[in-house]
């Protein structure tokens, strides 16, 4: 009985916590839904509700960025502060593990809104290595992008990722330190890719030699093989020619002795 009750209270304990992730997961897919209907407004509402719960939920913060970037950036006017929301938010998602390729597509987009081409010109070249055909898109952003009247009237507001208000050139040099982890990141997997296809040639060689060995040794039984066939074939011979033979007369109706290699027989 006393068991059995503590069960039940370890569950009354549990309980609101699976529910409440659950419940969360549902309203982050809520949010995503909103966002492929073009409701970025109500998507980015969804998702303040889910960091209230739970500050360090990733598909959040990449949700809430995706909402910031569309709202802040369209064909009538470009909000900055929005954009540099959404730079924050996909940095923050980045900074808690979402490694979506389209995150670089949508922080080019982010950096095109404000005018700097060379930083989105950066998150192109990320991205190229990682999707070409996200990568072609972005490129044909940047190509055909014309900044808005609209912003060029506006006063540029950068953040940290703490949401702090943060000067022009410490947030370039925030970027800067950003681009460096993440050509850092490149060159490390540019060395394990390099480790595993040396590890991968190598097997190869090693393949290849056991191949080539097995190969040769096969042939050489089979020269042996042929050798020793060969060689009973020429003993074989040799008996018969060693061999008496008897023919025929038909004109004494005898059967005649041949000894081997006599030209008369008897």
């Amino acid at each position: 009985m006393r068991r059995f009750i503590f069960i039940v209270m370890i569950l009354i304990v549990i309980a609101p916590a699976f529910a409440e992730e659950n419940s969360l997961q549902e309203q982050i897919s809520r949010g995503f839904d909103y966002i492929k209907s073009g409701d970025y407004q109500k998507a980015s509402y969804v998702f303040a509700l889910v960091l209230e719960y739970d500050r360090d939920n990733a598909d959040a913060y990449f949700g809430r960025g995706i909402c910031f970037l569309n709202l802040g950036d369209n064909e009538i006017m470009t909000n900055s502060v929005m954009i540099q929301k959404a730079i924050h938010s996909f940095w923050k998602a980045q900074e808690l593990g979402i490694q979506e390729n389209e995150i670089y597509y949508f922080l080019g987009r982010c950096f095109l809104a404000l005018n700097k081409k060379d930083v989105a010109v950066n998150e192109y070249n990320i991205l190229e290595s990682l999707d070409k055909e996200l990568a072609k898109q972005l490129l044909a952003r940047i190509v055909a992008y014309k900044p808005l009247e609209q912003y060029t009237k506006e006063e540029v507001i950068y953040y940290d990722l703490s949401g702090s208000r943060i000067s022009e050139a410490e947030y370039m040099r925030m970027e800067a330190k950003r681009q460096q982890a993440i050509r850092a990141r490149e060159a490390e997997m540019a060395v394990m890719q390099a480790e595993a296809r040396e590890r991968e040639a190598q097997r190869r060689a090693i393949n290849d030699a056991v191949s080539a060995a097995i190969n040769a040794e096969r042939r050489a039984r089979n020269a042996e093989i042929r050798a020793s066939e060969a060689e009973m074939e020429t003993e074989e011979a040799k008996r018969k020619a060693r061999q008496p033979t008897y023919k025929y007369n038909p004109e004494t109706g005898k059967t005649m002795f041949c000894p081997p290699g006599a030209a008369v027989c008897y």
